[in-house]
């Protein structure tokens, strides 16, 4: 399953709050003006960070899947396993 999360385009960057893990079969993407704060990546979930998009304080996790395209932005990232 894909979750997409959308803003005006243009429109000033929004905060998207996830307080939960991005786990198998599911997959984040942060597009342009938008902000993901405080996410979990494990068990072959996926967060894309596609340009003009921002990811603070995400944690990745074993199998997990942080992808950041040209232009995305990641913050305080920590990456560990098991």
């Amino acid at each position: 399953m894909r979750r997409m999360l959308s803003s005006l385009p243009g429109g000033p960057m929004q905060p998207v709050e996830i307080d939960d893990r991005v786990v198998r079969g599911y997959t984040l993407t942060i597009s342009s003006n938008m902000i993901a704060s405080r996410t979990t990546v494990a068990s072959s979930g996926y967060l894309l960070v596609l340009s003009g998009g921002v990811a603070n304080s995400t944690t990745v996790t074993s199998n997990g899947y942080l992808l950041v395209s040209h232009g995305g932005t990641v913050n305080s990232t920590a990456v560990s396993s098991g």
